[in-house]
């Protein structure tokens, strides 16, 4: 794992909150992700489908290092079935907030939704690690 956390190795990618604690482990799992979200007093786990790669997800993280400086409204990816969704919002100065939707089964037996704070600084870090976990 670097200092930061974000590539654990190459079958795994973490991005940690600056607060509070919460993060998402996304590991590699035949053919997709299980994607993992904890928080203080909560744990959850699921398996996510990708139709090829990564399904863009390093695309998302790109387009956020590059407007680290802020945007207008969210910014978001989701798997192709939507059992793992993250949108971003930005504050303009230099706050992220990253929200994580996991669901379980079709239809969705439950599902959990939380949020990572991250500061703009670490985008540029999270996109580099994001491209090799996907490559």
């Amino acid at each position: 794992m670097d200092d930061q956390g974000f590539l654990r190795d190459g079958g795994s990618f973490e991005i940690r909150s600056s607060e509070r604690g919460a993060r998402l482990l996304l590991r590699r799992y035949q053919g997709g992700l299980i994607a993992e979200f904890d928080a203080p007093g909560l744990s959850s786990a699921t398996q996510v489908y990708l139709l090829g790669g990564c399904d863009h997800l390093d695309e998302f993280w790109r387009d956020l290092a590059e407007n680290w400086r802020g945007w207008e409204g969210m910014r978001s990816w989701q798997s192709l079935e939507g059992d793992l969704q993250l949108s971003a919002t930005s504050d303009g100065l230099g706050h992220v907030a990253l929200e994580v939707r996991l669901e379980e089964g079709a239809p969705f037996q439950w599902r959990v939704h939380g949020k990572i704070s991250l500061d703009a600084g670490q985008l540029d870090r999270l996109a580099a690690a994001a491209r090799t976990f996907c490559a």
